[in-house]
């Protein structure tokens, strides 16, 4: 049997170089689906076209379960299909109004459970934790914090 508690996928050119918010589902349904065992260590890396690396871990999983289901059930459109394209459109015109993408996803996800981490290097040896400044302000800077 094959016992999954990560992933990683590439955003190639034309995408935004951060998550989207089904690569937020796609992290829950893998906390979700995982065994008792090493739900602490799921995550989900994000390799961009700019040369960035992003990974997300889970901290509080209803929040999350609680954020997309809402997102879902809020999403318009009357198929799964419509629902996913207008969720992926929410965000992206989200990303499109502020150039900082980090600040974006964590303003959007402020409250859904999930931490945002960033590779400094190529060889993925030194992670920061990404955290907004002041959460509740519209242009809040973002803190850099050393994993290691």
């Amino acid at each position: 049997w094959t016992f999954i508690i990560g992933a990683a996928h590439t955003h190639p050119e034309g995408t935004n170089a951060m998550f989207s918010w089904l690569d937020l589902k796609a992290t829950r349904d893998l906390y979700r689906d995982v065994g008792a065992f090493g739900k602490e260590h799921i995550f989900n890396i994000c390799v961009n076209h700019d040369g960035t690396i992003y990974a997300l871990k889970i901290n509080d999983f209803d929040a999350l379960n609680a954020k997309i289901e809402n997102d879902w059930v809020n999403a318009r459109g009357n198929t799964d299909k419509k629902k996913k394209k207008n969720l992926k459109w929410k965000l992206q015109n989200e990303y499109n109004l502020d150039s900082n993408l980090e600040r974006v996803f964590l303003k959007e996800f402020k409250d859904c459970g999930v931490s945002l981490y960033k590779a400094e290097d190529d060889n993925l040896s030194n992670w920061n934790k990404l955290e907004l400044n002041n959460p509740n302000a519209n242009l809040s800077s973002v803190n850099s914090i050393p994993c290691n």
